[in-house]
């Protein structure tokens, strides 16, 4: 619908600076979050929830009171929430994780897996 679209483009507008608004992660944030969350097309959702992980990763949305779980670790959840609606940006942000593998902030490690990056790699093709 409108609502969430309208809140990608505030969303997208924030994170860059874009259309005459300053640079704001929160609002950014908070907007890509009712993007994601008031479901309607599967692609605005995916897109949103994709770049809510790379916030997440980027360490751009601060760690919260009582989560203990890095933005890596955020990321991760994300994208595999986007991937398995059919985001390709999602399923390409996993396949990065599974090519680097390594440990993540909870502690969690993610094994290389080449066979897993090439699966999301080629979804997203």
């Amino acid at each position: 619908g409108e609502g969430e679209r309208g809140n990608l483009w505030l969303a997208q507008s924030y994170y860059w600076g874009n259309n005459e608004l300053q640079q704001d992660f929160g609002e950014a944030r908070r907007h890509f979050e009712m993007a994601a969350a008031e479901g309607g097309a599967i692609n605005v959702r995916g897109e949103a929830l994709y770049n809510l992980g790379v916030m997440h990763a980027n360490g751009q949305i601060p760690a919260e009171r009582g989560i203990n779980m890095g933005g890596d670790v955020r990321a991760l959840g994300l994208w595999e929430e986007g991937a398995a609606l059919g985001d390709l940006n999602c399923m390409v942000g996993l396949g990065g994780f599974y090519l680097r593998g390594g440990k993540l902030s909870n502690g969690t490690a993610v094994e290389r897996n080449g066979t897993m990056a090439k699966e999301m790699y080629e979804k997203a093709r």
